[in-house]
């Protein structure tokens, strides 16, 4: 097996919980600081909606409100003080922000919620700031897409070809591809290697093979970010090793 190795940074900042999130495939997602504490944060919203409160708002808080408020303020700690690693991390600190500019029960809690269709579909009730701060999150959300479109396509064709990538739990991307005589590409070849001109059919598919498969290997890393957005999109899927055809998890 040949393989090419790609690093990558250490995935888990200094403050992250024991209870960070953790994907189906055994990896822990880049900014699983923001996502546990955002998904916390919901949580104490949604038990503090559900508590009696007074009419004055800030006035008489009951200790069961305080606890909820304690919770929902420790989260947003975490949030701003935690530097986003991807778009996810970042959209979430948007909405974050967000929550604390909007008007109204429905927009507040659409916000607390991160329910973007809700806000945009009552865009022209915002102030232009707000709108703004939502235009950031429409392009990080395309952006997002964009990445996995790239990521798709490139793991598609290379299991096609007979590569694979395995996504290690510290976050490492082993990415390799069997050698010719391995390779589903020879099975397809193999009736070219009898007969007249064997030898050189064979040299030829040889190399042919090798080319194809370095040449997408170096249209990844070519790519600004290429290696970070099919480890981000193996991460979505759940999957931690893929060599099927069309990206299939193993």
């Amino acid at each position: 097996m040949e393989s090419i190795n790609t690093s990558a940074a250490a995935i888990k900042s200094p403050a992250s919980p024991p209870t960070a999130p953790i994907m189906p495939c055994g990896i822990e997602h880049p900014d699983a600081d923001i996502i546990f504490a955002w998904e916390h944060r919901k949580a104490a919203y949604d038990a503090y909606n559900l508590l009696p409160h007074s009419e004055v708002a800030g006035e008489n808080y009951t200790t069961e409100e305080r606890e909820q408020l304690a919770i929902i303020d420790e989260c947003e700690d975490v949030i701003k003080r935690t530097e986003a690693r991807t778009p996810r991390g970042a959209e979430l600190q948007l909405w974050a922000s967000l929550s604390h500019l909007v008007h109204g029960a429905e927009m507040d809690a659409a916000a607390n919620r991160a329910d973007y269709d809700f806000v945009v579909s009552h865009e022209d009730l915002l102030d232009w700031e707000l709108r703004l701060i939502l235009s950031s999150i429409r392009a990080l959300r395309a952006m997002t897409e964009a990445q996995h479109q790239f990521a798709d396509a490139w793991l598609a064709l290379w299991t096609e070809k007979g590569g694979s990538v395995h996504l290690e739990p510290i976050g490492k991307a082993q990415i390799g591809f069997p050698t010719y005589d391995l390779s589903r590409t020879y099975e397809k070849m193999a009736h070219r290697y009898e007969g007249v001109g064997a030898d050189h059919n064979q040299t030829w598919d040889d190399g042919h093979y090798y080319g194809a498969m370095n040449a997408m290997y170096a249209a990844l890393t070519a790519h600004p970010g290429g290696a970070a957005m099919v480890k981000a999109r193996m991460r979505d899927k759940g999957i931690s090793f893929c060599m099927l055809p069309k990206g299939e998890a193993a």
